[in-house]
Parts: structure tokens; C-alpha cells; sequence
């Protein structure tokens, strides 16, 4: 996925310059992510993702993906 990065590098974003996205559809799931070691992959229910973000003090929205599918 483009401009996609692991959500826990939110950990190092002391100037709380970034605001996560996510997919509303996932709001209720397991996802997976790199747990800062790109070797590693972890899962995370994204409820205790988002507990996480918010005890950092990081702010996240979500929202609706619409992907468009091209037939050139």
C-alpha cells in the first residue's frame, strides 16, 4: 500500500505532527502490522491499537475507503 507505515512508529512522533486513518471497515478486526522491526509481524485488535494511539496522546479518524476499480 502506498504511504502506508506500521502504526506503532507513533511511538516516536514526539511532535504529535501525524494523524492515523483508518479504514472504518476495519474498525471491529484483528490487523496485522510490523511491530517496528520489519522481520516481525504482529496481530492487534484494533480496539487496543486505538487505546494505545490515544494513551500517546496521538489522534486517529476514521474513515470510508471507496476503491475504484479501472478496466484500461
Amino acid at each position: 500500500m502506498i504511504g502506508c507505515v506500521s502504526p506503532l512508529g507513533f511511538i516516536n512522533n514526539k511532535g504529535h505532527l501525524i494523524t492515523l486513518f483508518i479504514n472504518k471497515e476495519l474498525e471491529d478486526k484483528v490487523v496485522l502490522m510490523h511491530a517496528n522491526i520489519h522481520t516481525k509481524t504482529i496481530s492487534v485488535r484494533l480496539s487496543n491499537l486505538i487505546n494505545l494511539i490515544r494513551y500517546i496522546n496521538h489522534f486517529h479518524l476514521f474513515i470510508t475507503v471507496e476503491i475504484i476499480y479501472s478496466m484500461a
